[in-house]
């Protein structure tokens, strides 16, 4: 009988379970990790571009700006309006 692995709380339950163990550990340790995301309402992005609410909305009508609606409120991602910003650089003459 193979030596059962240190962290393996549960070595009681079936042969071949350390295999399985050792699988399931890997796999959760090459699982990406999910990304955090900020998530701004239209409010904030229009306080921080210096417009209105309004012309926020219409930018992500648009799809210049890339929003989610929850129910009746607009949530746009802070990378958006990074990705929005870069595209609309002005390049000097």
């Amino acid at each position: 009988m193979t030596a059962p692995l240190p962290d393996c709380t549960c070595h009681r339950i079936a042969p071949g379970h350390y295999d399985w163990c050792r699988r399931v550990k890997a796999a959760k340790a090459a699982k990406p990790q999910p990304q955090h995301v900020v998530w701004l309402n239209a409010v904030e992005v229009a306080r921080f571009l210096r417009v209105s609410k309004m012309t926020v909305y219409r930018l992500a009508r648009s799809g210049d700006i890339r929003a989610v609606r929850v129910g009746r409120l607009l949530r746009i991602g802070a990378a958006s309006v990074d990705a929005y910003l870069a595209g609309a650089l002005v390049a000097d003459e």
